[in-house]
């Protein structure tokens, strides 16, 4: 969809209340606000902070073929025949974009929030739906307030669905992004442990990621986990935001989408579920609990939006986990013999960190299990008791060595029998050229730890002993 006319001249300046020094003939595909990132056809938003101006960048975005630019002043080094919609505040003009797409959009939006799992459910939804009709995931970074009004803006008006993953930054960012996105459809994956520096407890992070409820109508319908501790809680918040229908999923107790049976494979998932009275099954060619959990969770979502749940489970064979949250990859190494990589580089919380350790334990290996992790940061004073915590499951699960990089994770380090210590560096590089020079043919090998630890360098340190030797020094 991206390169179908998205929004034209006359509808941008009509809706921002836009000056224009010419005259304005253009067709925009895309909407963007950052320099870096301007793909040909699109309309740049020259955006202001304390710390950026986006005025600077006007010049580089045309010659990276933008057709306009949203601007407050006239940029430097700009042609004078330059395409321009003047305005007071283009903040306030991409906010007016984001509402006009929200508005002409008829398919239901869903938003999905909480601890673990969104990515995968987000995913689950885009290519069950995606088989009876014309999905748009909305793609907000790490930036609630900024990325749901650029996601908004970027929105076809031919999405017969929409979803939206929402990240949690603090108090107040999901109640902004619920208010612009107005879903239909709200689902709050588990409550875990997270944030808590940010948040003090998993209570108030309970009550922040219910904000997503705020900007709902009453006939909206609210998707929880019911296995969930914090189920009750975020229910009550939905009651109080007016709406009406709550369902929830569960792999083990009563609920409108639940698992009557689940038999987890080594490479896979085979599922018995009764989804709003529908008994159905399918097969997910990813193995474990958690993926099962979303899936419900995302069927959930069919059955309330479309009500096709059969044909939106008959795509889910085709899903696998997005990259970096738990994917496997097969490395060829060139001496023989294959190296397997479980790749959840992208993010590491307890409950995601537990998940992997099982899916670790739970599958086959001609070679040792090898968990390499990184700090999981964002859990304030009870981090150190968080991390050894993971010491116990390391060992029932059967990994053989444990590789660690980080400051608290160290606890974790420590606290293992020595036979199980593989070797510890503060940094992550670091540790990288350790696991890329111990591993080898049979191996399976996690990878896992906080964004802020770049275990993603780990990751390419094990890619690269798949490619031809004289090619791997820049890896290495």
């Amino acid at each position: 969809m991206k390169d179908m006319p998205l929004w034209l001249a006359e509808d941008v300046v009509r809706l921002v209340r836009g000056r224009c020094l010419h005259e304005q003939a253009w067709c925009a595909t895309g909407v963007s606000f950052d320099g870096a990132k301007v793909r040909p056809g699109d309309l740049f938003v020259a955006l202001q902070t304390a710390l950026y101006d986006g005025h600077d960048a006007v010049a580089a975005a045309f010659e990276a073929g933008a057709v306009a630019a949203l601007v407050m002043r006239r940029p430097s080094h700009v042609l004078s025949g330059a395409t321009l919609v003047f305005v007071d505040d283009t903040f306030l003009a991409l906010q007016a974009l984001a509402r006009a797409a929200r508005q002409r959009v008829q398919g239901p939006v869903v938003a999905v929030a909480g601890s673990v799992g969104k990515s995968s459910v987000v995913s689950m939804l885009s290519l069950s739906l995606g088989a009876i009709g014309r999905t748009y995931v909305g793609d907000l970074g790490l930036q609630p307030r900024l990325g749901v009004v650029s996601a908004l803006a970027n929105m076809p008006m031919e999405s017969n669905y929409a979803f939206f993953e929402l990240p949690l930054g603090r108090e107040g960012d999901l109640a902004m992004a619920s208010h612009m996105l107005r879903p239909d459809v709200a689902v709050v994956t588990s409550i875990d442990v997270k944030m808590l520096d940010v948040f003090g407890s998993v209570d108030a992070q309970a009550d922040a990621q219910a904000e997503v409820f705020e900007g709902m109508a009453p006939q909206g319908t609210v998707v929880l986990d019911r296995d969930n501790p914090y189920r009750a809680r975020l229910a009550s918040h939905a009651r109080v935001c007016g709406v009406r229908s709550v369902k929830t999923f569960s792999v083990r107790a009563r609920a409108e989408a639940r698992a009557l049976s689940v038999a987890l494979n080594a490479e896979s998932s085979v599922v018995e579920a009764k989804i709003e009275g529908q008994k159905i099954s399918y097969t997910l060619n990813e193995p474990g609990a958690a993926c099962v959990k979303d899936s419900l969770a995302a069927l959930s979502v069919a059955a309330t939006v479309c009500g096709k749940v059969p044909e939106c489970a008959a795509a889910l064979p085709l899903w696998r986990l997005p990259e970096g949250c738990g994917n496997t990859k097969t490395i060829a190494l060139p001496s023989g013999g294959t190296l397997r990589l479980l790749d959840a580089s992208r993010d590491a919380i307890p409950a995601s960190v537990e998940a992997t350790i099982r899916s670790l334990g739970q599958r086959k290996a001609d070679g040792r299990k090898i968990m390499v992790l990184g700090d999981m940061d964002s859990l304030g004073l009870l981090s150190p008791e968080h991390h050894m915590s993971l010491v116990p499951l390391l060992r029932e699960q059967g990994v053989d060595f444990v590789f660690c990089c980080g400051d608290t994770v160290r606890y974790l380090y420590d606290a293992l029998p020595a036979a199980m210590r593989g070797d510890y560096t503060p940094s992550s590089r670091d540790l990288a050229l350790l696991v890329a020079r111990f591993v080898g043919a049979g191996d399976l090998v996690a990878v896992q730890g906080a964004e802020s630890m770049t275990m993603d360098v780990v990751v390419d340190a094990l890619e690269a002993l798949g490619l031809p030797h004289h090619t791997r020094a820049s890896y290495m």
